[in-house]
């Protein structure tokens, strides 16, 4: 009544002019506010005539927030702008680039790759030292055994020759008993020879028959001997 209440100061126009009855105001509000009567700020993440701008996207905080007015980030910029208004960018640091999902996700993935890579060098090198320890061993035990093998069979070559090849000792003198009656039947036959010369044949034969019951006798005692030194090392032998 009366006209004694004046419009909001936030009515916008040039006179902040509002309903005479209602006070709303009739021209809009003021950059920043909005309502009927313009008594309201611009809501969370508007600014700006009427409340009709958006905020950067670049804002930072939780509602990218900025100014009612002036449209400043009141809570900084994003990683990668500056700025009031947070609209220019800025080169990114290393680090910054570290700490994008992205950039994290390939630097693991190449880490593990990496890994796999050196494991299996070390697989490969160590199971190729041991496989050329084992062969080496395998060769010496095949030289070891080729050379055993070998000496077994030249021991084997020399006994064969000893018992093959009798003694030379006893060839010879087989061989000279041999050429005594060779030489006595070389010559002629007895009872074409005279009565003296028959009997100097017959001495020499009941000569040659001695020395060969001597030599036979003597044969059969180193027989005998060396069956007794065969029995005593025996009873030797098992007791050891």
């Amino acid at each position: 009544m009366n006209c004694s209440q004046n419009c909001s100061i936030n009515c916008g126009g040039r006179n902040e002019t509002c309903h005479h009855l209602t006070g709303v105001c009739t021209s809009g509000c003021a950059i920043g506010f909005e309502g009927e009567k313009c008594e309201s700020l611009c809501r969370k993440g508007t600014y700006g005539q009427n409340c009709t701008q958006i905020c950067n996207n670049h804002c930072g905080g939780p509602h990218k927030e900025c100014h009612h007015i002036t449209g400043e980030c009141t809570s900084g910029c994003v990683a990668g702008y500056k700025g009031a208004t947070c609209k220019s960018p800025v080169p990114l640091t290393l680090m910054d680039y570290l700490h994008k999902p992205f950039v994290v996700f390939v630097a693991s993935m190449l880490a593990v790759f990496l890994l796999c890579v050196i494991a299996m060098v070390i697989f490969v090198l160590t199971d190729g030292t041991d496989d050329l320890g084992v062969k080496s061993q395998r060769d010496e035990t095949k030289l070891e055994a080729s050379q055993i093998h070998s000496g077994s069979d030249i021991q084997g070559e020399y006994d064969m020759q000893d018992l093959v090849e009798p003694d030379k000792d006893s060839q010879n003198e087989t061989r000279n008993y041999d050429s005594k009656y060779s030489d006595w039947y070389d010559r002629t036959e007895p009872e074409k020879q005279g009565p003296e010369e028959s009997r100097s044949y017959f001495t020499e034969i009941s000569d040659v028959l001695k020395e060969d019951g001597q030599r036979q006798q003597e044969i059969g005692s180193h027989s005998y001997l060396g069956s007794d030194e065969q029995e005593a090392k025996e009873p030797l032998e098992t007791e050891l």
